[in-house]
């Protein structure tokens, strides 16, 4: 995700959570559905972030522990 959309979603997270609502409409359910996909997206790749910094952790491990053997 670019700056560019994460900005977008910072802004569109900003109606959906209230603030300054005397300024804008409320946020539409195809807005609120485009936020919860590209929330769903981030958690991916968070999740894929995670699972490869353990898989390099472990591999550090065992190379940490062959080198002492």
């Amino acid at each position: 995700m670019d700056d560019a959309q994460s900005h977008d979603l910072g802004n569109n997270l900003s109606y959906v959570l209230g603030d300054n609502t005397s300024q804008h409409e409320p946020a539409k359910h195809s807005e609120i559905a485009s936020m919860r996909k590209m929330m769903e997206y981030q958690l991916v790749i968070l999740n894929n972030a995670i699972q490869h910094n353990t898989e390099v952790c472990v591999q550090n491990a065992k190379l940490m522990k062959a080198k002492q053997e």
